[in-house]
């Protein structure tokens, strides 16, 4: 079982059915593609304020390149991609 996988199924608690639950880069890259002008704009504004606030900048630049490429230069982008096979904190497959 992976950390990030434990993570995202025990957070999403406002999603009910336990099989709907998939990871947040599944769900921000639908957030992307559904209003790219949006995520843009706060992407953005995130970054100028980090940037003008923070004395880590170097840290901020690294993590900000891992965190796109992550997001948008790994595999393609399927609507309501879900995972495969689904995962279950116990182990088995539903």
């Amino acid at each position: 079982m992976s950390l990030y996988g434990w993570f995202w199924y025990h957070t999403e608690f406002w999603i009910k059915d336990r099989t709907a639950r998939r990871p947040y880069t599944f769900i921000l890259r639908d957030f992307y593609h559904a209003s790219p002008i949006a995520w843009t704009f706060l992407m953005f504004l995130a970054g100028y304020l980090a940037y003008s606030h923070l004395h880590w900048k170097d840290l901020l630049l690294v993590s900000t390149g891992l965190l796109l490429g992550h997001l948008f230069w790994g595999n393609s982008w399927k609507e309501g991609e879900q995972e495969y096979p689904t995962y279950n904190p116990n182990g088995s497959l539903k």
